[in-house]
């Protein structure tokens, strides 16, 4: 057991996590973030949860029916954004700026339906621009 002052957080690394068949896992050093990762996790828990009040509310509407693809494409690209993948911010960003678009035309919106979709690209960028490097 070694004391805390041998403990530099300075030079802090990830290790790697070793399966049960004593192979490394494929860590590759890229290093997520905790706010990152929890942003992934909430943006894709509220997707899941207006996709799955979509399909229980049983509405055929056209535009409900395309907001729910909205939420299937935000799924697919908050996957790509925690592979590593630019097309996933991108296909982030195209989703939040297009779901607005489509509940301003055909419900009545508030003042946070046109001021949400920047707050959200906002926190994407924030979270993603010292990261950047790091994406396929």
């Amino acid at each position: 057991m070694s004391s805390q002052s041998d403990w530099d957080p300075g030079n802090w690394k990830p290790q790697p996590i070793y399966s049960n068949t004593g192979k490394t896992s494929s860590y590759d050093g890229r290093y997520r973030g905790f706010w990152l990762t929890a942003w992934i996790i909430a943006s894709g828990l509220l997707s899941a949860a207006a996709l799955f009040l979509i399909a229980a509310s049983g509405v055929n509407n056209p535009i409900i029916l395309l907001l729910a693809g909205l939420s299937v494409v935000n799924l697919i690209s908050l996957g790509g954004i925690w592979q590593w993948k630019k097309w996933g911010a991108y296909g982030s960003i195209a989703v939040t700026i297009i779901s607005p678009i489509f509940e301003v035309m055909f419900a009545r919106p508030t003042i946070s339906d046109c001021i949400a979709p920047f707050v959200q690209v906002g926190i994407l960028y924030l979270l993603v621009m010292n990261r950047w490097s790091d994406f396929d």
